[in-house]
């Protein structure tokens, strides 16, 4: 859990945290706000529980192909597109099913992974490619 801490014009605090899914890590993240006065009371309270949205991309670190692990209700077709470090779109690829992907012509290097579905969804992923 990481925990912010802000004090507040009226002298109290307002504490900022965020948690995830206690299974897997990848599915919800919480959100958890609370006023504390000047006196150290509590003046309210508020959990917000939100989905992820995420992909996996394996193996990562990568040299010939990745494979895609997205949410169960992802819809095709989506638009992939990977991206350098200095911003440079260096491949896009329609995904119309889950696939296996090539990158073997794609340099060394770190890049950042876009997918962006019917619904315009977007999911990112870092990509190391070695």
């Amino acid at each position: 859990m990481a925990m912010n801490v802000i004090t507040t014009s009226d002298g109290g605090v307002l504490m900022h945290a965020t948690s995830n899914d206690l299974y897997d890590n990848l599915r919800q993240l919480d959100i958890h706000l609370i006023k504390v006065d000047s006196a150290g009371n509590t003046t309210w309270a508020k959990n917000i529980a939100l989905e992820k949205k995420f992909i996996k991309v394996y193996p990562n670190p990568a040299n010939e192909y990745i494979g895609l692990l997205l949410p169960e209700n992802f819809e095709y077709p989506a638009n992939l597109e990977v991206y350098s470090m200095d911003g440079k779109l260096v491949m896009k690829k329609e995904i119309k099913y889950l696939n296996t992907i090539p990158i073997k012509n794609i340099e060394n290097g770190i890049y950042q992974l876009k997918i962006t579905n019917s619904n315009q969804a977007i999911y990112t992923q870092k990509l190391i490619i070695e």
